[in-house]
Parts: structure tokens; sequence; C-alpha cells
């Protein structure tokens, strides 16, 4: 392969480019979501229960902007105190079982 030919297929590879534009992977990707989505809406039933609302409705709650983080701290607080304050159950338990 020629200096030349590799030039001119560089420059036919900048011309097309230019031609499809930057986001052609963002539209290739959205066409394979929408495409997907299309088949699993024409495949999968779907059936409505009240244990799927209530998940639905506590990831809504849990993955929120405003209450996810706040309810996600107290969880850890929790844990934390839990921690701290539960390490000595089981020591005192075990002191009462050997003395």
């Amino acid at each position: 392969m020629s200096s030349s030919s590799g030039q001119d297929i560089i420059e036919c590879a900048e011309r097309l480019r230019a031609r499809v534009g930057p986001d052609l992977h963002d539209r290739v990707a959205e066409a394979v979501y929408a495409r997907a989505a299309e088949i699993a809406g024409r495949v999968v039933r779907r059936t409505e229960s009240r244990r799927a609302e209530w998940g639905l409705l506590a990831d809504r709650i849990l993955t929120s902007r405003w209450l996810g983080f706040p309810i996600m701290l107290l969880l850890l607080g929790g844990v934390l105190w839990l921690t701290i304050a539960g390490a000595n159950v089981p020591s005192e338990l075990l002191y009462g079982g050997v003395f």
C-alpha cells in the first residue's frame, strides 16, 4: 500500500465522518435500545401485583434525589450506632456465660 493511497483512505474517512456527524454512536445506541424495547414490549407479559407496586414505590422513594440521600444516611447512622452500642452485648453474654 503506498502512502498516497493511505492518505486517500484517511481523507475519505474524514469526509464520511463529517457527513454522518459527531453523534453517530449515540444515534446507533439509541436505535438499538429502541428496537430492544419494541421487541421486549411484544414478548414480555407483565402482571401487576400489590407486591410489585410496593417494590416500585420503595424503589422510587429510595432512589429519589431528595429522600434517597437522607434515608441512606439514616440507615448508615443506624448501622454505625448498632455497631458501637451493640458491640458490648456479645461480650456481656460471653462474660456472663463464662464467669
